[in-house]
């Protein structure tokens, strides 16, 4: 029983690192578009300023 149940935690420690590094992952994509979109505006206006 007790060797089943640290199979278990790990189990689920590695589950809980793949949702992290996924979570990571997304949060990093997410600041990308924002930094992108910033840029994309900061193009625009100079566009419109000339």
């Amino acid at each position: 029983m007790f060797e089943h149940d640290i199979e278990y935690v790990r189990e689920r420690m590695r589950e809980l690192q793949k949702e992290a590094r996924a979570h990571e992952l997304a949060r990093r994509c997410m600041s990308m578009k924002k930094k992108n979109r910033k840029s994309f505006w900061v193009i625009l206006m100079s566009y419109f300023q000339r």
